[in-house]
């Protein structure tokens, strides 16, 4: 990073809003003044949770990209001074794509038993003649007009439909600005941060850090698009955002999420990102950022306006048109090159009811929408809305025995405790501004929530539901913590031989 020019690595690190068109010299001190600042903010935050490991390894060297290549079930050959033999094993096997690395001498294409062809890569060594070289450029030979015929469908089949709903956009109407606004006053926010030097906070951290039972931390979102929508949020804000996290915070899927919580030991602070009902412009801002930054996501399809390609309902009610849905062929590709998706019923519906029929159709029946498309099981759900009101007993019961994990978006944190890992998972909101993002993955907020249901209780109606799950019982013992329901064993059985279904997620 160090040698790269200054310009770039402001670039490189999201920090975007530094370059301006004053003199160089001032930029620069300006640059050098925000990284200093950047480095004390991340010490700070780096001793707050506990000084873990660091959580992302950018070092990449020959071992990993045999182990990435082994893990992609690509073929991976090293020849070392015998590069006849690599020449040799090019031409075996069914292959679609041959990629050379290094110096080669000029390969036949004969030897390249490749259908859309070979990438041949190399250093160029300076004061080389490029034209008389031609392993040390990248090239590409083959079947040149099935690739083009190739990319020419993928782009009318797979981008076009998330270009098309651009059409007849007005001018001005595409965000340019960040959305990183704060949602609390700056001196809210500093009495917040208080709290992480607090013992509590401090000893729950450095605890989890010795014990390696860090929880999963799960961001619910909905859509990155450069468009204004309520729930969206602009390309470039979410990218500052993922590489905030990334310094902070090792990014994986529901599935790794899961499998972690299994096994009982997460030793770095671990998010999961997460995006509802399925927005096609994921498929342009979410996707772009997750390839530039190498990062998972997970995402939760309400099946019904998919299959029909219309705007959501909870869309047209706000009198906002013009967002569609994925397609299918958006979802099959995505799904196959590292996204995951999992359902969010098929309608958006609100699962606190208690019609057993229609709870089947919408929870059960959006998982079989989806497995028919993504052709492998689907084991996780989201609940629509997602607060406490909105998942009734039976649903949840339904949830439970139908996938894996199901998630609620009204706060909390998903621990690796003792016994089988729970279905109930629970998602943290998402903030534009890095500040406040870091105090509720920190469940700062939640303690402060729980601070003012305290003192307010006698006011407060018995029968109404705090929308967040005040999880401060890692923060003070004083107060009691609201976990998930834990399905009763003849609940379970009540709704497994009601619908004759097995019990997948268990």
């Amino acid at each position: 990073m160090r040698s790269i020019p200054w310009i770039q690595q402001l670039i490189a690190t999201g920090k975007t809003r530094e370059i301006s068109l004053m003199p160089r010299q001032w930029s620069k001190v300006r640059f050098l003044f925000h990284s200093f600042v950047d480095k004390v903010v991340a010490w700070f935050f780096w001793f707050v949770h506990g000084c873990p490991p660091s959580p992302n390894d950018s070092t990449f060297n020959m071992k990993r990209l045999r182990q990435e290549c082994a893990r992609a079930g690509w073929l991976f050959i090293v020849t070392g001074e015998n590069k006849e033999a690599g020449v040799a094993a090019l031409s075996l096997g069914d292959v679609d794509l041959t990629i050379v690395l290094g110096e080669f001498f000029p390969l036949p294409d004969s030897a390249v038993n490749a259908s859309n062809g070979c990438i041949r890569a190399s250093i160029l060594n300076p004061g080389k003649d490029v034209e008389s070289s031609r392993d040390d450029i990248i090239c590409i030979a083959g079947h040149s007009e099935a690739a083009t015929t190739a990319v020419s469908q993928w782009a009318i089949r797979v981008l076009a439909p998330s270009l098309s709903q651009l059409n007849g956009a007005e001018k001005g109407t595409f965000q340019t600005e960040t959305h990183s606004s704060r949602c609390r006053s700056v001196w809210r926010l500093c009495l917040d941060t208080l709290l992480l030097l607090s013992p509590s906070v401090l000893g729950r951290n450095w605890y989890r850090r010795l014990t390696g039972r860090y929880p999963v931390l799960i961001l619910a979102h909905h859509l990155v698009s450069d468009r204004p929508h309520r729930m969206g949020v602009p390309t470039e804000t979410f990218w500052r955002q993922v590489l905030f996290l990334r310094k902070h915070y090792r990014i994986v899927s529901l599935a790794e999420a899961s499998d972690l919580l299994r096994s009982r030991r997460i030793r770095i602070p671990t998010v999961v990102l997460t995006f509802d009902d399925g927005y096609a412009d994921n498929f342009l801002g979410l996707r772009a950022v997750a390839n530039e930054t190498e990062t998972s996501s997970t995402l939760f399809v309400t099946t019904g306006p998919v299959e029909a390609h219309r705007e959501f309902d909870h869309d047209l009610a706000k009198d906002r048109k013009g967002f569609l849905p994925l397609t299918w062929d958006q979802i099959a590709y995505w799904n196959t090159r590292g996204a995951e998706f999992g359902s969010h019923t098929r309608e958006h519906f609100d699962c606190g009811s208690t019609d057993l029929e229609h709870l089947q159709s919408e929870i059960i029946g959006s998982r079989q929408d989806l497995e028919a498309h993504v052709k492998k099981p689907v084991t996780f759900f989201a609940f629509p809305y997602g607060k406490q009101k909105n998942m009734s007993r039976l649903a949840m019961d339904l949830a439970a025995s139908t996938y894996r994990h199901y998630v609620s978006s009204y706060g909390g944190e998903s621990l690796a405790n003792g016994g089988s890992p729970q279905s109930h998972l629970f998602r943290k909101k998402f903030y534009g501004s890095p500040w406040e993002l870091e105090l509720e993955l920190q469940s700062v907020f939640d303690f402060v929530d729980a601070l003012k249901q305290r003192f307010h209780s006698q006011a407060a109606s018995p029968s109404n539901e705090p929308d967040r799950v005040p999880v401060v019982s890692t923060l003070s013992p004083s107060i009691q913590t609201i976990t998930s329901s834990s399905t009763s064993t003849a609940a379970y059985s009540h709704v497994k031989d009601s619908y004759g279904i097995d019990s997948p997620g268990r």
